[in-house]
């Protein structure tokens, strides 16, 4: 037998080879859904810290522009938060009146400060917003 004979013989790849591959792959797949189930809430969460901050960003720039205060409230009846998520809101000065959670902007670029969590079992981010300067910044 000659080279090229021997070279046509060996060339590709046998059956076994091939469902040895494709069953790899089907399990590959198989697991793939529980894999997604874990990171994909983790996403939503930061999602919605980050769109939170995002909201506290703008509102400080409108006080700033219109020379008005500018208030966002924290809450669920307020905005949407992903399942199992609880938003807490650690005034400076917390409310007398019992209403609801609010972050204040003012004129000057001053907030009401505070720090606003947002927990969903055991992933949390926490958004800081300076009192003195209003900037607002997110810890993951």
């Amino acid at each position: 037998m000659g080279t090229r004979a021997r070279a046509r013989q060996t060339a590709g790849f046998t059956l076994i080879e091939l469902m040895v591959v494709l069953a790899i792959l089907g399990l590959l797949l198989a697991l793939l859904p529980d894999a997604l189930s874990v990171a994909i809430p983790g996403q939503r969460l930061r999602a919605a810290a980050y769109q939170l901050a995002d909201e506290l960003k703008d509102a400080r720039t409108q006080a700033v522009l219109s020379g008005e205060p500018s208030t966002v409230q924290i809450g669920p009846d307020e905005r949407t938060f992903p399942r199992g998520t609880q938003a807490h809101l650690e005034e400076t000065e917390p409310r007398a009146d019992g209403g609801h959670a609010e972050v204040r902007f003012f004129p000057d670029g001053s907030a009401s400060g505070g720090t606003i969590r947002l927990v969903q079992g055991t992933r949390a981010y926490v958004i800081r917003i300076d009192w003195l300067t209003g900037r607002v910044m997110v810890d993951d």
